[in-house]
């Protein structure tokens, strides 16, 4: 199947979240590109679904390439955000990295709960928590803003000498600081990625668009029922998805809808890509591209 018609609306891609719990292999991005998706994000997930040798990070560029198929981001690497090897983050960030610009892709999305101080970190029933730990420190612990400020200043130089762009996806709590964090770098250096389902969880996907669409570069799109991460379908949960496209129309968001569901098929998406094409139709007249 070919790309619907990009010229009428926003890019379209998929996350290969959808095939989490599997190797990464070159049925996915042929399924990918079956439903029509020339752009895929790759999880840096470090367990099943990828191992990062140098021999399959060659395999998954032949398959992209062999399927038409542009790798246009890649996620952090879940092991990183698990809390218990903070002390690792330095590394972590630049394996990405690498990773990132070896793909080809051009930009790495992270969270900000990269930024707990491990010393700092809230433990309960065994399970380090850093983003309860990040969320607390935000706004209780003065150190917090340097720690933030040096350390993305640092990821995003290194970032720029691999030509890559950080991007700081929203989360269930405290996202609208983060266009306080982007604002002092380069649009092309560091922006947002809008995760819908992570938005919904906290002042609302429409309300938080508004406020984060000028510095938002790429987007993760799920639902969910506002009340728990359950990666839907868009248009299977509760976001207000005209008043939420309406709203990046307002902000002239360029970038890709990319959606990022675990539940569901591809059939699913493409379902929600078709009612998401038409939604942005009726918000206005294309920008010009």
């Amino acid at each position: 199947m070919a790309d619907v018609d990009q010229t009428a609306g926003p890019h379209f891609g998929t996350a290969l979240g959808l095939w989490l719990s599997e190797p990464i292999s070159a049925r996915h991005f042929r399924d990918a590109r079956q439903a029509g998706f020339g752009r895929v994000e790759v999880a840096a997930y470090y367990r099943d679904h990828m191992r990062g040798t140098p021999a399959e990070i060659d395999a998954i560029k032949a398959a992209a390439h062999q399927n038409g198929i542009s790798i246009e981001s890649v996620h952090l690497g879940f092991d990183a955000l698990a809390g218990d090897q903070q002390d690792r983050m330095d590394a972590f960030v630049r394996r990405d990295l690498d990773l990132t610009a070896e793909l080809g892709a051009g930009v790495l999305v992270v969270h900000m709960s990269m930024f707990a101080d491990p010393d700092r970190m809230i433990v309960e029933d065994g399970k380090c928590h850093p983003g309860l730990t990040y969320d607390r420190d935000l706004d209780a612990w003065p150190p917090m803003m340097d720690r933030i400020r040096r350390k993305l200043a640092e990821y995003v130089q290194w970032a720029e000498g691999l030509g890559i762009t950080l991007a700081l996806e929203t989360d269930c709590r405290n996202s609208r600081r983060l266009i306080e964090f982007a604002e002092p770098f380069p649009p092309e250096s560091c922006g947002i990625c809008f995760d819908s389902g992570h938005a919904e969880m906290d002042l609302g996907a429409v309300r938080l668009a508004e406020l984060l669409g000028p510095r938002t570069i790429t987007t993760h799109l799920h639902d969910n029922d506002g009340q728990s991460d359950q990666h839907l379908p868009p248009f299977h949960g509760s976001i207000d998805w005209p008043g939420f496209v309406a709203a990046l129309r307002r902000a002239d968001y360029r970038g890709t809808f990319m959606f990022e569901t675990l539940t569901g098929t591809l059939r699913d998406i493409e379902v929600a890509r078709d009612k998401l094409s038409a939604l942005w139709q009726d918000a206005g007249v294309p920008p010009d591209r």
